[in-house]
């Protein structure tokens, strides 16, 4: 990927188009610029954190709609659910279930000594099926309110691409239901996650459904 993007990042140098690299490479604060490494690693930090954590968010939307066929017609019939229907999904389904942190100083944490230098976990996961914060955490509630999940993180380190993984999925799922019908997985169909303790994901999601004719 590094030898694809400084590709591209010369191509730009020399020709500058209407594009994020020609932007990133004319870009300047109090006359500085952005290092050739640093334009290449944010190229390649937003293609990995932009890429598979929506493309999963929506196959785990897809998946719900598939488990719960009356959820399909319910969004079907009530769009303007589809909002929170997402938000639910990151709380479910999340496409990142864990997030590690660097311990920046020594602390007590419930009893535990945390050094600092010591890596953390904190799982998102397990926080979104929350009893003490989630009514009914194991269900799936589409209209659920107030849903103060974690799929996009916390504190500083909150996602930054938020909005636009919210207005992708969004988007896709509206289309989807306008145009599909009885969407179900494929029978006989063995999923196969994704192999990584911080994902949730599977590697395939083949579905069937049936054309609604507009």
């Amino acid at each position: 990927m590094h030898i694809y993007f400084t590709g591209i990042m010369e191509e730009r140098r020399l020709q500058p188009k209407d594009d994020l690299i020609s932007l990133l490479l004319a870009a300047e604060i109090d006359g500085q610029k952005l290092t050739s490494d640093e334009v290449v690693g944010f190229c390649i930090l937003l293609l990995a954190a932009g890429n598979e954590t929506t493309t999963n968010l929506i196959t785990n939307a897809v998946r719900i709609l598939s488990e719960q066929p009356e959820l399909q017609q319910e969004l079907r019939e009530h769009p303007e659910r589809i909002t929170s229907a997402i938000e639910e999904t990151l709380r479910y389904y999340p496409p990142i279930v864990a997030i590690g942190r660097v311990a920046k100083e020594t602390v007590e944490l419930n009893g535990q000594m945390i050094q600092a230098g010591e890596q953390v976990i904190s799982w998102v996961g397990a926080a979104n099926r929350d009893s003490a914060q989630f009514e009914n955490p194991e269900d799936f509630i589409s209209d659920r309110k107030p849903n103060r999940h974690m799929g996009f993180g916390f504190g500083i380190h909150f996602c930054l691409g938020a909005p636009l993984a919210r207005l992708e999925a969004r988007v896709v799922l509206h289309t989807l239901l306008q145009h599909m019908g009885n969407i179900q997985l494929v029978p006989g169909t063995a999923l196969q996650p994704i192999q990584s303790a911080f994902v949730f994901g599977v590697k395939h999601y083949p579905i069937q459904f049936n054309l609604i004719n507009k």
